[in-house]
């Protein structure tokens, strides 16, 4: 009977023990700023989404490592969220969440105080949960001493680097200060900085790119110079965070592209209100380039629509995107209107057709041998 007794008391030990030996994460970002507040810990938010492949990496290795583990449980508030599902649409939004996985510090207020980017094995974690506790190394900290002016070049380029990794351009501002303090722009070392870091075409980096475009193709070649001009214009007017005002972008375009100039500059319109969150203005921009430049390939108009159900709540604007992807799929089946459908009615609160068309559009792409896992990622969001 005592060996009995003694084999429950064990066995229950290493229940207990096994409880233990994985991330306790918090449920609710309501409850982890209430126990931040309470522990005066920081919140350690895991960014993620379900399509990302470096997410799932760090879960099966470095968030199952001991020490990673103890340190997240004992010195923070942990959480992870869906950035494409519940509380993480709009917390991807507030914290500009440009890349997956994030990995955010955030005190009680709600306010950022770090933050990286990318895979990190158990030592880079670890690093930067150090970082993250350091009020003078941690972003925000960094932060107030680059608004204070309080730098010099090599503080710049450090901060650039940490500010960069975030892929939310939030970098801009600093990268302007640091060109600001070179005397001499046809430097090597500060041509090789504008280069490799200018992602702003407003930026006086851009610009003076533009303006000595023969004495950086001396340097570079004129191949390498005008990709990565074209490199820069393309992100802004497809990816970017459109913080290029219509003006500046129009002027550019017509440098760039003169033949094309009046079709890239309708498009830039309809990419710019729709990254401003204008549901009017985006509406009135996307009929007016389909009117005047009727696309010929379905999938610019699925584009569109999809545009249209992320920031669009008005049931006639969704409609309308409807008729564009019903009759573009009539002239030619495809699988990017199908989808566009499915996110227009996930837009219009009619959750079971988006689901269904989802599931349809995955059946049609697995009999035409395409690709269906955006589709997958989508129904994702569904759950």
């Amino acid at each position: 009977m005592k060996k009995l007794f003694v084999f429950i008391v064990l066995l229950s030990l290493a229940r207990f023990v096994t409880a233990q030996d994985s991330v306790r994460y918090y449920k609710s970002w309501e409850k982890a700023l209430k126990a931040a507040k309470k522990t005066d810990k920081l919140i350690f938010l895991d960014a993620y989404t379900a399509w990302c492949a470096p997410c799932k990496r760090m879960e099966i290795t470095t968030f199952k490592n001991e020490e990673v583990i103890k340190v997240l449980n004992d010195k923070f508030i942990p959480i992870k969220l869906n950035m494409e599902r519940g509380e993480g649409i709009a917390l991807a939004k507030k914290y500009r969440i440009g890349g997956y996985p994030t990995l955010l510090f955030i005190d009680s207020e709600g306010k950022m105080l770090h933050s990286e980017a990318g895979f990190k094995n158990d030592s880079s974690f670890l690093a930067m949960c150090q970082t993250a506790l350091n009020p003078t190394e941690r972003l925000a900290g960094l932060d107030e001493k680059f608004n204070r002016g309080e730098w010099n070049t090599e503080f710049l380029k450090s901060y650039i680097d940490k500010r960069a990794i975030l892929m939310n351009a939030s970098q801009d501002a600093a990268i302007e200060a640091y060109l600001k303090l070179l005397p001499d722009w046809t430097q090597p070392e500060v041509m090789d900085f504008i280069m490799a870091y200018i992602v702003n075409p407003e930026s006086l980096g851009f610009l003076y790119l533009l303006d000595k475009k023969k004495i950086f193709s001396a340097k570079y070649g004129t191949n390498q110079v005008n990709q990565r001009i074209e490199s820069i214009v393309y992100q802004e007017l497809t990816k970017g965070s459109h913080r290029t005002t219509l003006a500046t972008m129009n002027n550019i375009i017509a440098q760039l592209y003169p033949e094309e100039a009046e079709r890239i500059q309708a498009k830039y319109k309809i990419t710019y209100h729709l990254a401003t969150l204008e549901p009017s203005l985006l509406m009135e921009a996307t009929e007016a380039y389909i009117t005047k430049f009727p696309p010929e390939d379905p999938a610019e108009l699925a584009d569109f629509a999809v545009g249209v159900a992320s920031i669009c709540e008005d049931k006639a604007q969704l409609k309308k995107a409807m008729t564009w992807v019903e009759t573009a799929f009539k002239k030619e089946e495809n699988f990017e209107c199908q989808l566009a459908m499915a996110y227009l009615y996930k837009s219009m609160g009619k959750k079971k057709k988006a689901k269904k068309m989802a599931n349809k559009t995955i059946a049609w792409a697995k009999e035409k041998q395409e690709n269906y896992s955006p589709a997958v990622q989508f129904l994702s969001t569904l759950e």
